[in-house]
């Protein structure tokens, strides 16, 4: 954060996402935001948007040339990549690379399929054993960050949830459909995450941003498996009890980690970070 005149420009990349809408509600007042898109531009009139493509390197430095970013918190999702650990590893590298003429910090929302879901409760000093592909492209992507910048933060989070300005979530929207079309919906209650609303979590980044955190940290809630975790969106939406039933992943050939919930106490020692349920 070198640049007087440009120390408070943050570029958010996937503002029309989910946790990218939940930065732009949540931002500090002295925020100077610049909102990067793909696909959907965020319907808004107060920042200035811009489109980018991370695959493309010279419209990514043309980006980082008109912002002059002092943060960039990368909050997309990296289709058609996410499946693509060398893809995927390729496009951090390059984001990276664009951003090193501004001495800007990165803050990376990662996720907890990095570790292999064994025994759950994982701390940020545990090593990563990701058993997915698309946990495998999020730990390539962490460990481009760590080896080519020493400006960086990486924020390992849980299932994102909440309301967005066109609707629900992916993942609740499709819950709410199955019970809508069959009467019920099958969740497993083997299978344990630490599921966070987005607000929630993007009012944690914005306090990590303000103590300028370095490193990998956790910031997620407590621990729930997803059938208790459904039994909690169709409740708070009204609908009565008995929607939703439980599966077990071991009746299943799903090959998913079993227990990736998060132990965030890191988080609250920094910034008096404390998990809901």
């Amino acid at each position: 954060m070198k640049h007087s005149n440009t120390k408070n420009n943050v570029l958010i990349l996937g503002s029309s996402g989910l946790l990218g809408s939940a930065l732009v509600n949540t931002a500090p007042r002295n925020t100077r935001l610049f909102l990067a898109y793909r696909k959907n531009k965020l319907r808004q009139k107060k920042y200035p948007s811009l489109r980018i493509d991370l695959g493309n390197i010279v419209t990514l430095k043309k980006t980082m040339k008109i912002v002059k970013p002092a943060l960039v918190i990368h909050a997309s999702r990296i289709e058609p990549y996410e499946n693509n650990p060398k893809q995927a590893k390729k496009l951090i590298a390059s984001l990276i690379q664009s951003m090193k003429p501004y001495r800007a910090k990165i803050v990376y929302i990662s996720t907890e399929a990095v570790f292999d879901g064994k025994r759950g409760n994982y701390s940020e000093n545990d090593m990563p054993q990701p058993i997915t592909l698309y946990g495998r492209a999020k730990h390539e992507a962490e460990k481009v960050i760590q080896k080519q910048t020493g400006n960086y933060m990486i924020i390992r989070t849980s299932y994102i949830y909440g309301k967005k300005r066109n609707g629900l979530d992916e993942r609740t929207k499709k819950l709410f459909d199955e019970i809508k079309k069959n009467g019920v919906a099958f969740r497993f209650q083997d299978i344990y995450r630490s599921p966070i609303n987005a607000q929630d979590l993007a009012q944690a980044i914005w306090k990590l941003v303000r103590v300028d955190f370095q490193g990998i940290i956790h910031i997620a809630n407590k621990r729930q498996s997803i059938f208790q975790f459904s039994k909690m969106l169709v409740q708070r939406a009204g609908y009565k009890k008995g929607y939703v039933k439980p599966n077990l992943l071991k009746n299943s050939l799903l090959r998913i980690p079993r227990d990736t919930s998060l132990n965030t106490a890191l988080a609250k020692k920094i910034i008096q970070f404390v998990s809901k349920e």
